[in-house]
């Protein structure tokens, strides 16, 4: 319906010519109707019509709107009728969009009345103020609409991305299309178009959605790394830019472990042809778990009687930087006691940190092999392990750690990106403890073939996106990965350490046997150092002290020479410093760590099973201690 300044003629649905003649015809006394333009909104100076007149002009407006509305909707369904019989696929995307056609016209016919109303009863008000409080609504339908209208096509858009299947097989040429923001966090929520972002954002790691990529060769788009709010550490960064090498990560891990599966395959190291495999003891050493290391060879040889040999790996490169570092392994090596030690160097350049015990695993003289971390101390001969039930079956043993899906400081369970990455299902259970490992060689060469793939690969995504830590994770996750039978020590660890100012500190996880036995105690919070830990103290103000007061007994008033002062503080210095514990009975220099063992009640639900990493005392001299919830 249009109003025109040059002419006086008015269309109203409902009302005959002569009736809106009457309606609008010109006063009397040169006073002249009042005619709105709407492409100006500038109103006319009109005096105030009778109220009677301006109810039935609203009236009159208001049953021209509802027939003009009802007109086109029926026109509308008529189109959609004729072309669902045409093509029933594109039916509701037509009647969607007579829909908007019906109601922009019903929003437009809506302003106009609105503008006429407002040169009627508003005629001294500025123009200008009266065009703002017209549009400012209209803005915001518009808006409205282009909102409904942009969710509308990204759920449509988004039933034609298919999502790819955990086990597909199929190495594929992915391009990166962006990311597709979802609500309700899970991937499979409604769809978010406006915090859609490009490939190369970063992706906040507390929404949920999934990256859209396309096959280069086919052309069909598919949702790749669906993530739901808590997929991903806090700090972790992550773009879908890598959506596509991370689909086939899982791709190369499996051709990987299939180079194990050929006819003829075997580890560094492994002699086929022998009857009787080889057993032994495995481990990696650096500068600092020297001491750690002789302890527990010390331990095995002349506490426990154990007589498996011992390999010991280290980085020369570290080695060469600790002068001496060795001497006291290679002197006990040397004794009548110290039984078949052998050393080894880790040649590789990428087995740094976690990657030297992947390394020492994988290139080890022994079949079956007893892996310990240097600082993990038997409380037993762990010989007997190699005859046990357990490892006789399955020719794994791994033991458990404190963290599981429902108290993790790793953010691994259900819900974690770490099972699609690795294209294996989630499996509700504690993770792995490696500060120990019982693995046959012989039998298991293409788990541990994918355990050095996950371990050296690069890039890594288990470091790149903090999926995991270290090494702690992956042996599991390969036999899991290959489906490989292994056995999983079904006690939870228990916690040793001592009470210092009325409460339990730990520091040791104590590991058990197959049938619940203490077998391990791994020192994994409080490192043996074979140095008493003292004061430390700082000799130079005392030194000073002590000069300047010999001189002035000497009737000498000036300051100390450097000399005099170093002199002396190499004198006290020759003094130690005090401890900062008692000296213990059997003399050793360490302090006793295991006064007191708290054990988890197998019988209690794992829920209640809760470990948490605090700061020790600032009297005490230990390192990070833990705490136990429940028990």
């Amino acid at each position: 319906m249009i109003f025109s300044s040059e002419s006086s003629n008015l269309n109203v649905p409902g009302m005959t010519q002569d009736e809106t003649n009457n309606l609008l015809r010109p006063r009397v006394a040169g006073q002249t109707a009042v005619i709105v333009s709407r492409e100006s909104l500038q109103p006319e100076t009109t005096s105030t019509p009778r109220r009677s007149r301006r109810r039935r002009l609203l009236r009159c407006l208001l049953v021209g709107a509802a027939l003009y509305a009802s007109f086109l909707l029926c026109l509308s369904a008529s189109r959609v009728g004729l072309l669902k019989g045409a093509d029933g696929s594109s039916a509701a995307s037509t009647f969607r969009s007579a829909m908007n056609a019906v109601a922009r016209e019903a929003n437009q016919f809506q302003l106009m009345r609105m503008e006429f109303l407002t040169g009627s009863l508003n005629d001294q008000d500025d123009p200008r103020d009266e065009v703002a409080t017209v549009e400012q609504p209209k803005q915001q339908i518009e808006e409205k609409s282009n909102s409904k209208s942009s969710i509308e096509e990204a759920e449509e858009h988004a039933r034609s991305v298919k999502m790819l299947p955990a086990n597909d097989s199929k190495k594929r040429r992915l391009k990166c299309i962006g990311w597709r923001a979802t609500g309700h966090c899970t991937p499979h929520g409604p769809r978010e178009p406006e915090n859609d972002k490009g490939c190369y954002n970063v992706i906040p790691n507390s929404v949920s959605g999934y990256c859209e990529v396309e096959d280069q060769d086919t052309g069909e788009l598919y949702g790749v790394m669906k993530r739901y709010c808590a997929s991903l550490r806090y700090d972790a960064i992550f773009r879908c830019s890598e959506a596509p090498n991370l689909v086939n990560y899982q791709l190369e891990s499996v051709e990987a472990a299939e180079k194990a599966l050929v006819p003829g395959f075997a580890l560094p190291n492994v002699v086929e042809a022998t009857t009787q495999p080889r057993d032994g003891i495995v481990m990696v050493v650096y500068p600092k778990l020297i001491a750690s290391a002789y302890a527990t060879i010390r331990t095995l040889r002349t506490v426990l009687g154990c007589q498996l040999p011992i390999e010991i790996w280290y980085r020369e490169t570290e080695i060469r930087r600790g002068t001496e570092a060795l001497a006291p392994l290679l002197e006990l090596a040397n004794t009548s006691e110290a039984g078949d030690i052998s050393f080894h160097k880790i040649t590789d350049h990428w087995a740094t940190g976690f990657g030297a015990k992947v390394f020492a695993v994988y290139n080890s003289f022994f079949e079956r092999i007893l892996f310990l971390d240097a600082d993990n101390g038997p409380a037993r001969d762990p010989s007997y392990v190699f005859e046990s039930p357990e490892f006789v079956d399955t020719g794994a043993v791994f033991w458990p750690d404190f963290w599981h899906p429902g108290y993790t400081i790793f953010n691994i369970h259900g819900q974690s990106l770490l099972w699609e990455v690795l294209g294996t299902k989630f499996v509700n259970s504690f993770e792995q403890e490696s500060g120990q490992l019982l693995i046959d060689r012989k039998r298991h060469a293409a788990p541990l073939e994918l355990v050095k793939f996950y371990t050296f690969r690069r890039p890594n995504p288990f470091t790149r996106l903090k999926l995991a830590y270290g090494d702690k994770v992956l042996f599991r996750l390969a036999w899991m990965k290959l489906q490989t039978p292994f056995t999983m020590i079904q006690t939870p660890p228990a916690i040793a350490g001592k009470v210092i100012n009325g409460s339990f500190c730990g520091m040791t996880m104590v590991q058990h046997d197959p049938k619940g036995g203490v077998l391990f105690l791994h020192r994994n919070s409080n490192k043996l150092t074979g140095e008493v830990k003292r004061e430390i103290i700082y000799h130079r103000p005392q030194a000073i002290k002590n000069v300047r007061e010999k001189l002035l007994k000497e009737g000498i008033d000036h300051v100390p020479d450097q000399q005099a002062v170093d002199e002396e503080i190499a004198r006290l210095s020759s003094t130690p410093a005090p401890t900062l514990e008692p000296p213990e009975l059997d003399g050793l220099p360490d302090p006793a760590m295991w006064t007191h063992l708290l054990s988890f009640n197998t019988t209690s639900h794992r829920g209640f099973y809760k470990f948490s990493p605090t700061e020790p005392p600032h009297s005490s001299p230990i390192g990070n201690v833990a705490t136990v919830s429940e028990s």
